[in-house]
């Protein structure tokens, strides 16, 4: 079994799909929600560390993109690494080991879980922040 496999497997049993195209993470995964924002969750390696270690970042909001989080357009919310969600300091992953990926899997199952949660008050502060209307015509031009 390859190295991720076991934590892109959770993924793909919560409902997450791969994102066909992204260019800064391993690999990165999207979810739709019902409210209409869509959660992206990315998988980065660190060429810091010898051993490569990983962590993880999840992205909300009204677009696909990976991850155009702009602290001037979205609220900081829609962008949070794993150890934010979790209360925890920054986390990065060793995953040389099963247990070590395991450890991985469950924690981006928890973080992944309160995250959605918390979609609805993301979806709140994204349409009242001042700079949404600048969003959403950023959005459009993205499309076209």
């Amino acid at each position: 079994m390859k190295k991720n496999d076991l934590i892109n497997n959770q993924l793909l049993s919560m409902g997450y799909l791969p994102l066909p195209y992204n260019k800064d993470c391993d690999k990165v995964f999207y979810k739709e929600m019902d409210n209409g924002l869509i959660v992206c969750v990315g998988i980065v390696s660190s060429s810091l560390y010898q051993d490569r270690r990983k962590t993880v970042s999840f992205y909300m909001a009204l677009s696909y993109t990976w991850a155009m989080h702009s602290p001037i357009l979205l609220p900081q919310d829609c962008y949070l690494r794993i150890g934010e969600i979790l209360d925890k300091n920054d986390l990065w992953f060793r995953t040389t080991t099963k247990k070590e990926k395991d450890y991985m899997r469950q924690s981006v199952q928890q973080a992944a879980k309160v995250y959605e949660k918390q979609s609805d008050i993301i979806l709140h502060n994204i349409f009242k922040e001042s700079q949404y209307m600048k969003y959403k015509e950023y959005i459009y031009k993205l499309i076209v």
